[in-house]
């Protein structure tokens, strides 16, 4: 089937259906697209700042130091700002 001929079975079906059911498909077709959109999102490619950053911390990590809790990032932080 072609998209045009799925879109007019689509439509053939949709014209006798009740508003409430019109809704319901409606409300369907959103949850689809909002997990769809936010797929999309998460295949895009990593920046470059991104890769070197990953590489920075695969080094620390392969050479067993420990990375700072997110608390010990917070006071690092204060101390850095003053």
């Amino acid at each position: 089937m072609t998209n045009l001929q799925i879109k007019e079975k689509i439509n053939n079906y949709l014209d006798k259906l009740p508003t409430s059911k019109l809704e319901e498909i409606a409300s369907y077709i959103e949850r689809i697209y909002q997990t769809e959109k936010s797929e999309h999102k998460s295949r895009k490619q990593p920046s470059e700042l991104g890769k070197k950053l990953r590489a920075i911390r695969a080094e620390i990590i392969a050479q067993e130091e420990l990375l700072l809790t997110a608390k010990q990032v917070e006071i690092e932080r204060r101390i850095r700002q003053g």
